[in-house]
């Protein structure tokens, strides 16, 4: 067997960033809009 040496470390925790709901849904638009262009599909207001 071999030996195993164990530290412990305090650690800060991690918290992701949170953004709006707008910002991610302006996110997704976009992503949308920018597959659709890239199938050659055109958006039409109206």
């Amino acid at each position: 067997m071999s030996d195993m040496t164990v530290s412990a470390e305090a650690v800060e925790e991690v918290r992701p960033v949170e953004l709006s709901t707008d910002v991610l849904d302006e996110q997704l638009i976009g992503q949308l809009v920018d597959r659709a262009r890239a199938s050659g599909l055109r958006a039409s207001g109206g």
